[in-house]
């Protein structure tokens, strides 16, 4: 019997290999035929076609693609090393080991137990309200402190309600980071991309709330309904294991502990949410506040205690998860550096062919696309010279800012490489050894909830269109 599991499995490996090989193959031979790219551009795009099919297949070794790719580009001569280290965005780094050291420390003192402990008690041992709940506070904190930080708090208490109940966390880690991603498009602080929409079309936090809102509100809604039905057994199993299982008294956090959490984690959600005005105040660079604060906060939490500094340090930052993202990051960065991204929005800018409604949907459809396969702020920066252009030609490029909005915040649900929160979502969870998020098994339930929630938002924004200015 063993054998023949063994040789299933055997087979199985044989067939995945033969088809990954003819996927690359076939995308290749399209690559290197299409019309008009330099020979930088058909290398550039042929090693990220490859590392995204890679992924796809073989994730747990997301790592070692990650730097194979990178070493492919570099010996290639397709990119520099001064490029590959300003595309890696340790800026981003940067916040992502403050943000997880700040977390880690809120763990290790117990604030995220005792919320859910209160979040048990105020609604009762049901896992539907109890879900419902932890969504909508995460979709509701990203338009405030941003997806990512939404995503690891929610993800940091969905971890601790698995491991007390003993239920597999994986489809709620799913909910919460949706959630977030899609509470974030609702201002212009809660995603990178929506920052740099409206830096780019001078767009204010009103009109964010205007026209972004009412697609986030409905689509959120229709979004928990979703999860709802997709993960029932997940549910009826959580809600069974609530009701057997007793916590016999709430474990109540001491006063100082929770002071300090609280103390902790409000400043971080205040300059996240006022940083740009506080700088503005102090004449700061820009960022500098949302980068130095985290850093500061984390520096002494590091600094009080040096023994468990030492520990969050090792075992609450996501190392691995870290590196990947500086390495995609400066994979995807190539496309920018070698001119493939003005190339896709030129030839997009011609299919569309000048129609105000083909351009609308056509924009929609292609960055949500290319938001989920590659970082969603590179596909947006992609289009901002297309709607740049538009408006030259004398169409109202309005409604534009609001489809490309949406259209790469809900498809940023799609695939785990789609959004930050997403790689930083799988990250906690592989780290803590509760389970494993496959690139194919995310996209199971990311595939729907996408086109679901996009077709929702981009209607809603559409027949908002004879309202705006």
């Amino acid at each position: 019997m063993r054998s023949i599991i063994v040789g299933d499995r055997a087979r199985h490996e044989i067939l995945k290999i033969c088809i990954l090989i003819a996927i690359i193959l076939a995308v290749t031979i399209i690559i290197i035929n299409i019309p008009g790219l330099l020979w930088r551009q058909t290398i550039a795009l042929l090693f990220l076609s490859i590392e995204t099919i890679l992924l796809i297949f073989f994730w747990k070794y997301k790592i070692a693609i990650a730097f194979s790719t990178i070493s492919a580009l570099l010996f290639s001569g397709v990119i520099d090393v001064a490029h590959i280290i300003e595309f890696a965005s340790f800026d981003v780094i940067l916040f992502l080991i403050s943000m997880m050291i700040i977390i880690g420390y809120l763990e290790e003192e117990g604030f995220f137990e005792h919320l859910m402990d209160v979040a048990i008690t105020s609604f009762g041992r049901s896992a539907r309200r109890l879900l419902v709940t932890i969504m909508l506070f995460s979709a509701l904190l990203a338009p405030v402190a941003g997806a990512m930080v939404a995503a690891l708090i929610a993800t940091a208490m969905i971890l601790h309600l698995a491991a007390q109940y003993k239920v597999d966390p994986k489809p709620f880690v799913l909910a919460v980071v949706f959630a977030s991603n899609i509470g974030s498009s609702a201002t212009t602080i809660g995603n990178p991309v929506g920052i740099l929409i409206a830096l780019r079309a001078g767009l204010t936090l009103p009109e964010f709330i205007r026209w972004a809102m009412p697609s986030a509100i409905i689509s959120l809604a229709i979004l928990i309904v979703i999860c709802l039905k997709m993960f029932s057994s997940s549910i009826a199993e959580l809600d069974k294991s609530m009701k057997e299982i007793s916590i016999e008294t709430r474990r109540e956090l001491e006063r100082s502990k929770l002071i300090r959490c609280s103390i902790v984690l409000v400043i971080v959600i205040v300059t996240i949410m006022f940083h740009h005005q506080l700088e503005e105040l102090l004449h700061l660079e820009r960022n500098t506040l949302i980068l130095g604060i985290p850093i500061g906060i984390a520096g002494t939490i590091l600094a009080i205690n040096l023994e468990k500094g030492r520990g969050i340090l090792e075992y609450r930052v996501d190392w691995s998860t870290l590196i990947f993202f500086a390495l995609l990051f400066a994979a995807v960065g190539t496309l920018k550096y070698v001119g493939i991204t003005k190339l896709i929005a030129n030839t997009i800018a011609e299919f569309s062919g000048g129609h105000e409604i083909n351009t609308f949907f056509t924009l929609s459809s292609v960055s949500a696309v290319l938001s989920a396969f590659m970082d969603n702020i590179l596909a947006v920066a992609t289009f901002i010279p297309v709607i740049h252009h538009l408006e030259d030609a004398g169409f109202n490029i309005y409604p534009l800012w609001w489809a490309l909005l949406i259209s790469s915040t809900y498809f940023g649900n799609m695939t785990i490489v789609a959004g930050i929160a997403n790689m930083v979502a799988v990250g906690m969870l592989e780290r803590r050894g509760l389970g494993h998020i496959t690139f194919t098994e995310w996209m199971k339930y990311g595939i729907p909830v996408s086109v679901i929630t996009l077709l929702v938002g981009i209607l809603v924004v559409y027949v908002q269109i004879p309202l705006m200015p």
